[in-house]
């Protein structure tokens, strides 16, 4: 859907808006000419600095320092939905350690943080955060060197999220890989430098370019990789 805004949305005064820059789920926020905010980046700041203005919530669900079970995103994204809330009214789920920070629309965020009690069987505890508590993500990645036969978006692909080929062309061909926000179906097309990659379900990353050739004639890539 983004993508297809994409278009759409050229010279209007409207942003896209997940919370963080690097959100994959986000909203159109049409922005009035008397506002001075050019960026995400600046309607994040805004928004930081008057939060009863933005139509998102941060909430924060901790589970307990002693539990061993680890919990997922299907698990929190489960629980959530299970107390009637739909799909559309939650954005992003960053999973950690011991908690999961959500994105959610501010008119249902009041009812989870009064109703959500476990996921799955995991007691845990829900309190609201702020889009401060999300400054560390862009911290979360790793710089990676990786060999291709060549910047054939399927071979990136593979390299990047440790798939097989196959997988990959399948996963382009299945719609479910953009580049720069706007979706990509051809394997055959070849990435360019600084292009966002985002494989639904695996994660995303920066395209930094090639540099330098190995001995069998492949390339070297760099790839900036959000974990």
């Amino acid at each position: 859907e983004q993508s297809d805004l994409k278009g759409f949305l050229r010279g209007k005064p409207a942003i896209l808006f997940g919370g963080y820059p690097e959100a994959e789920r986000k909203e159109v926020h049409f922005i009035p000419e008397y506002m001075d905010i050019a960026s995400e980046k600046d309607l994040i700041q805004y928004y930081t600095e008057y939060p009863e203005l933005c139509s998102s919530d941060v909430i924060i669900v901790s589970i307990p320092k002693t539990e061993t079970r680890t919990l997922s995103h299907r698990d929190y994204l489960g629980a959530i939905l299970g107390e009637g809330i739909v799909r559309e009214k939650v954005g992003d789920i960053l999973v950690e350690e011991k908690c999961a920070k959500v994105i959610i629309s501010k008119n249902v965020s009041e009812y989870i943080l009064e109703n959500l009690k476990y996921v799955g069987r995991v007691s845990v505890k829900v309190e609201k955060g702020t889009l401060s508590d999300l400054k560390d993500i862009e911290d979360r990645k790793e710089e990676l060197r990786l060999n291709v036969p060549s910047v054939r978006l399927d071979n990136v692909v593979s390299e990047v999220f440790n798939i097989s080929r196959s997988s990959s062309k399948e996963a382009i061909e299945k719609g479910l890989v953009f580049v720069d926000g706007e979706l990509k179906t051809k394997p055959d097309y070849y990435m360019a430098d600084g292009e966002k990659l985002v494989l639904r379900g695996k994660g995303k990353a920066y395209y930094n370019g090639t540099v330098g050739t190995s001995r069998k004639g492949n390339l070297y890539i760099s790839v900036t990789k959000y974990v």
